[in-house]
């Protein structure tokens, strides 16, 4: 999470943390990109059971043919091939 997303508090002898969600908001849109998938329902069901049979999730599996059709190993690596800043 984004440094300093979270503004801390003290009540009642205890420490809690109010979360600055528009912090976070702005650093998930400079960090990620969302996509959006529609499929058919019943498409999507069995895709769903066996996702879960495969005990993986959809993001993951999703993540692991993103990096196979890019071809990237390490994250960093790929970053410096493009020459991009650092990995934050």
């Amino acid at each position: 999470m984004a440094q300093n997303s979270y503004n801390r508090i003290k009540k009642k002898d205890r420490l809690i943390y109010d979360r600055d969600y528009e912090k976070e908001v702005k650093w998930n849109k400079e960090k990620y990109r969302k996509f959006e998938l529609r499929l058919d329902r019943r498409v999507a069901e069995k895709f769903e059971e066996q996702l879960k049979k495969d005990k993986l999730g959809f993001t993951e599996w999703v993540k692991e043919r993103v990096y196979e059709y890019l071809q990237i190993e390490d994250i960093e690596e790929f970053y410096k091939i493009l020459n991009l800043s650092e990995v934050s």
